[in-house]
């Protein structure tokens, strides 16, 4: 019953908000915004229509109230005009007006951080087809990011969504591009304070939360985040922001000495274990590869794509 009447709710909320839809013009088109999809920490995005091709699209709403934001959705756009694949995100158009920033993408299915959640609530868990589909997905996207130098900075489950029979790495507006090695202390906080802003801190890298003079900055907290969300996949959560007990996940605060611990063994009970072992098993351990404390032990976003392919074939993959 109060599923029902809060489906009422959203429903009568949407159409609201299109009764009072704005038009606004982007750079090469024009839409008209509609309601509310997901609202972040720097942007909100709205369902909205292209007037000209009557497309449903996602409009992302980026209020820049100084210089520093607007050189971050700068960044967002280069980023995008580099990257093209099928697995990253499309930037179909945008437009600036005054101190804000309008992109518009495709209008995404739902992200993986829901089908997590329906799975928890349920007591079930994705099937090795529709995990290794992700896993395939999300390696082959980040592989195109680091092979033109650029940092995706945020990769969680809420940043992929689902597109037809595939899934897409979306957000890049925590993205960086690789850099020469931290020169000093100054560069030091620099990168500190960037990561508490812009990376989620249950799958932010060790080297993020302390970095060090002489640290390298190419893509290696992406693939933390990588194993972060594979273990994620299996049993929910981030492997740091929960312990797994026997009757399921517990949420735990995440923390620097956190990070650099490798977690304890998934109990045998564990709903993917006892269900598919034959995959859970190996992905467990491809896991424990990419999340490695130290960053220089990761392997590279090609090498962990490759990790991931034979994990999806059902061969040999660690």
């Amino acid at each position: 019953m109060l599923a029902w009447l809060q489906a009422c709710i959203n429903w009568l909320c949407k159409q609201w908000a299109w009764l009072f839809a704005k038009r606004v013009r982007l750079n090469n088109s024009s839409v008209d915004v509609g309601p509310v999809l997901a609202e972040g920490g720097f942007a909100t995005v709205y369902e909205a229509v292209d007037v000209r091709t009557k497309r449903s699209i996602a409009i992302k709403q980026i209020r820049c109230p100084d210089a520093d934001h607007a050189q971050r959705a700068d960044a967002e756009i280069e980023a995008h005009g580099k990257l093209r694949h099928a697995t990253i995100a499309e930037l179909l158009d945008y437009g600036i007006e005054r101190n804000v920033y309008r992109l518009a993408f495709p209008l995404y299915g739902v992200s993986v951080r829901k089908l997590l959640d329906d799975a928890l609530a349920t007591r079930t868990c994705l099937t090795p087809q529709m995990a290794a589909s992700i896993l395939v997905a999300v390696g082959e996207a980040l592989a195109e990011c680091h092979a033109s130098q650029i940092c995706h900075g945020d990769l969680k489950p809420d940043n992929v969504l689902q597109h037809n029979s595939s899934w897409v790495l979306v957000d890049l507006g925590s993205c960086s591009g690789f850099g020469a090695p931290l020169q000093d202390r100054r560069d030091c906080l620099a990168l500190q304070d960037f990561a508490a802003e812009h990376s989620t801190l249950t799958y932010r890298a060790p080297e993020l939360w302390q970095p060090q003079i002489g640290d390298a900055r190419r893509g290696a907290s992406d693939i933390f985040a990588l194993g972060a969300l594979c273990w994620a996949l299996a049993f929910g959560y981030s492997p740091f922001e929960s312990e797994l007990r026997a009757r399921g996940p517990v949420i735990v605060e995440s923390s620097h000495s956190r990070a650099l611990s490798a977690p304890a063994a998934p109990p045998r009970s564990s709903i993917c274990l006892r269900r598919y072992p034959g995959f859970y098993s190996p992905l467990i351990e491809v896991a424990r590869r990419l999340f490695v404390a130290e960053a220089s032990s990761r392997p590279d976003a090609r090498d962990a794509l490759e990790l991931l392919r034979g994990l999806a074939a059902g061969g040999e993959a660690v």
